[in-house]
């Protein structure tokens, strides 16, 4: 049946000189397309941070060239504070941040952990209380080996890291200096119609907005309120510990219970009880709550895209995509419910059609 179906369309269609040219063009099209997919492949999260912190600075670079007029400088401003911003704190406080992940190994490699256990579970069993002990050693092992893999590999990779923090900056400059040619330039390649560019557009703003004031914002203020209670009971490495909970804290399906737990189980375990239910308490009515508390407030005033479709984006995106999957993967699934949405109401053709042109 399938041979006779393709043998019909087949028949129907003219081989002629033009459809020829036509097919030709088409193939080293989307040949050139793999290939340039290649090629950027290594530094397509790159690229994509730079024209993302572009898109996030557009505002203050706008009023800057308001005052100077000068689009070039503008732009140089803007780069050399964002370098500076970001340099050197990171110099400053890295010699900190490595000596209290050492000194965080080490305070978890002589923690009683049973005795913890044993204040939690008083009337449990040795053996219950032994195997449960055993799988808290060994969720803080695995964690402290995390830490310190990943700290050297960053400390091995600095001449790649410095590479693409260089190429981030150069995306960066020539997108805010060069925001409207490339508007024009992408508006006139795309073969949506004015009013689904708009459309398009809209969608990406709010689904960035979303991420960058719901998620992202979000994330970095828990982690901000989990780490005042780090510095507040006093452990060692605190500010190793914020930092990493404030990336954790933005990812979507994790969150600042994954760090203060165990804090909070080594507090129990040295024997600081007040301190831990203190602790405890902190983290159950603030933290668990502030980012809810930004996402409702403010999120909810960005955009109207619905949340689940987001969040279950931003999952698939991360594991597809990396850090890029955030935003690209929340725009994949409104693109694809968009179109859908269309074909249920027999418009989709006025995707691509030019009737409001003119």
């Amino acid at each position: 049946m399938k041979v006779y179906i393709l043998a019909d369309f087949l028949k129907g269609m003219q081989l002629t000189e033009k459809n020829v040219k036509k097919a030709t063009i088409i193939f080293f099209l989307l040949l050139l397309g793999i290939l340039v997919y290649l090629v950027l492949r290594p530094i397509l999260f790159t690229v994509f941070a730079g024209l993302l912190l572009g898109y996030i600075l557009m505002p203050i670079y706008r009023k800057v060239v308001h005052v100077i007029h000068n689009r070039d400088i503008a732009a140089g401003i803007i780069v050399a504070l964002i370098v500076i911003i970001v340099a050197v704190p990171f110099w400053l406080i890295l010699p900190t941040v490595i000596d209290q992940i050492f000194q965080l190994f080490r305070v978890l490699q002589t923690l009683d952990v049973e005795r913890a256990v044993q204040g939690f579970f008083p009337n449990a069993s040795e053996q219950f209380t032994l195997q449960l002990s055993l799988i808290i050693k060994d969720f803080f092992s695995k964690i402290t080996n995390l830490i310190l893999t990943s700290a050297l590999n960053i400390s091995l990779d600095i001449p790649n890291i410095l590479l693409h923090s260089f190429l981030m900056v150069f995306v960066l400059y020539f997108t805010l200096r060069d925001t409207e040619e490339l508007k024009d330039f992408v508006s006139k390649i795309s073969p949506l119609n004015s009013t689904r560019q708009k459309a398009v557009a809209k969608h990406f703003k709010d689904i960035t907005d979303s991420i960058l004031y719901g998620q992202v914002l979000g994330g970095l203020i828990q982690g901000i309120f989990a780490g005042i209670g780090i510095f507040a009971v006093g452990i060692s490495g605190a500010l190793t510990i914020t930092l990493f909970t404030m990336i954790v804290c933005i990812l979507p399906f994790l969150g600042a219970f994954i760090v203060w737990v165990p804090i909070m189980i080594y507090l129990f375990a040295s024997g600081q009880t007040t301190a831990g239910f203190l602790f405890l308490i902190y983290n159950l009515i603030i933290v668990s709550n502030v980012d809810n508390l930004v996402r409702s407030y403010v999120v909810a005033r960005k955009t109207n895209v619905s949340q689940p479709i987001i969040f279950i984006g931003m999952m698939g995106g991360l594991l597809v995509f990396g850090l890029a999957g955030l935003i690209i993967g929340p725009l994949v699934l409104v693109y694809f419910m968009a179109l859908l949405k269309s074909y249920k109401d027999k418009t989709l053709y006025t995707f691509f059609s030019d009737e409001d042109k003119g």
